[in-house]
């Protein structure tokens, strides 16, 4: 999704995964961020943007317009289809003692709503990513950079 992107935002992110965004220059790049040694550490941006995320984000929503061309949207949701029908078959195979995919995938049905999640790094954050399914609401904390 990032990699085909033609407007890449970030948000407070650290995004370890260089790897994913698109190749630098490909994208056109804004960063929001309270720290300013955090802007342009993973991606060159185009504009950085020091503040309160929330407040930056309202100021700068009524200036966003939607693209009549949908073809990208529609590629990403076909492939987030797909995603969750190989996530389902990945959660159901046997294991012992457990698939811990199968019990993110199961547990995805009980959270109540306005649920936090926090996870740990390492495997469990893999689980997670690949298996819960959010639901507007729900907020999710992930441990990054080890700490």
């Amino acid at each position: 999704m990032m990699r085909d992107c033609d407007t890449l935002l970030m948000v407070g992110s650290t995004f370890p995964y260089s790897e994913f965004l698109p190749e630098a220059g490909r994208a056109k790049a804004v960063q929001i961020d309270s720290d300013p040694a955090m802007l342009s550490l993973r991606y060159p941006m185009d504009v950085s943007l020091v503040g309160d995320a929330g407040k930056t984000l309202a100021a700068l929503r009524p200036l966003l317009q939607a693209k009549p061309d949908r073809k990208w949207r529609a590629t990403i949701e076909k492939n987030v289809a797909a995603w969750w029908q190989e996530e389902e078959r990945r959660a159901h195979i046997e294991a012992e003692p457990l698939n811990p995919e199968l019990f993110f995938w199961e547990f995805s049905q009980h959270i109540p709503e306005r649920a936090v999640i926090a996870t740990d790094t390492g495997m469990s954050t893999s689980f997670v990513a690949r298996a819960l399914k959010m639901r507007p609401g729900m907020s999710m904390m992930v441990s990054g950079t080890l700490a």
